[in-house]
């Protein structure tokens, strides 16, 4: 589990313990500026590691990017050389707009490049946010 805002943090190494992932899940805060590319390049990095030959990152943002070092198309290529999906829960208030907001349409451009899908949802709506989990 990596967390970020202005800048990345390991929060959760590998673990097999989705109590430990909801617990530190429940703890994050959300405030300052957003080092998305940056944070979703070091998942990408970090899961390279990994034991498993199927590899996801799941992103949990409202999708903007103000702060990283990194950009787009350094993300893209580090995704290219490696086998690893992306999805995205877009989280923000209000959703619904008839246009995407700045953040949804970063969140759709990195999750279509990396061969997954973003979804959206309001926070408050946990009815919602529980059924974009199953899916």
């Amino acid at each position: 589990m990596v967390t970020f805002n202005n800048r990345v943090t390991l929060t959760q190494d590998f673990t097999t313990s989705a109590d430990l992932l909801v617990n530190h899940l429940s703890n994050v805060e959300a405030r300052g500026t957003t080092a998305l590319y940056d944070a979703a390049y070091f998942g990408v990095q970090k899961l390279k590691e990994g034991r498993h030959p199927k590899k996801v990152l799941l992103l949990i943002s409202d999708g903007d990017n103000n702060t990283s070092r990194r950009t787009y198309n350094d993300l893209c290529e580090l995704v290219q050389e490696s086998d690893i999906q992306i999805y995205a829960i877009g989280v923000a208030s209000p959703i619904g707009s008839l246009f995407p907001s700045p953040g949804q349409i970063t969140l759709n451009r990195i999750t279509k490049m990396a061969g997954g899908r973003a979804f959206f949802t309001n926070p408050s709506k946990e009815d919602e946010l529980l059924e974009i989990c199953a899916r």
